[in-house]
């Protein structure tokens, strides 16, 4: 009958149109992780991405997945750091660190990430769990001062972050 044609008619456009729906969304929010990517690493984007490529398939992860690590590393690590190809290259280590850390502490490595993200904005308490050492106490005889700036003391935090984690 006509009516039953229209109720399975209906029963079926309205899925599909929300699959549709979702598609646009994830291909755009695609476009605007790629573009942030770009973004943040600037004219080091394409040896990121290509270290990103290849440590994505040692680990079994999506390159979009360590792309998008890096790429949040690197928006932290852009005003702490002068060179583009220091920024690339720590936020290449950092998103390493992540996964070695999740992987040796059976953690979420989203979760070892806002913990090294938040020692690197001055929490420390975020990765004592991890063997970490930020205590200020530290930092000063890695030489900070009082007239360290904020730059000098992330700079600070983030070599022993390096160090204690090695």
């Amino acid at each position: 009958t006509a009516a039953s044609g229209a109720a399975m008619t209906a029963g079926l456009t309205a899925p599909l149109a929300a699959v549709g729906f979702s598609s646009i969304q994830a291909a755009s929010k695609a476009e605007e992780a790629q573009a942030r990517f770009e973004s943040v690493f600037q004219n080091t984007s394409d040896q990121v991405s290509e270290f990103a490529d290849t440590f994505a398939d040692e680990i079994g992860r999506s390159e979009h997945t360590i792309e998008n690590m890096a790429a949040n590393f690197g928006s932290m690590l852009n005003p702490m750091l002068e060179s583009e190809e220091r920024v690339a290259e720590l936020s290449t280590e950092f998103t390493k660190l992540t996964q070695d850390l999740a992987s040796f502490e059976n953690r979420n490595p989203a979760k070892v990430q806002r913990d090294l993200q938040s020692a690197l904005a001055g929490q420390s308490e975020t990765v004592r769990k991890y063997g970490v050492d930020l205590s200020q106490a530290r930092l000063k005889q890695m030489g900070l001062t009082e007239e360290s700036s904020r730059a000098e003391e992330a700079q600070l935090r983030l070599q022993a972050i390096i160090e204690d984690t090695q």
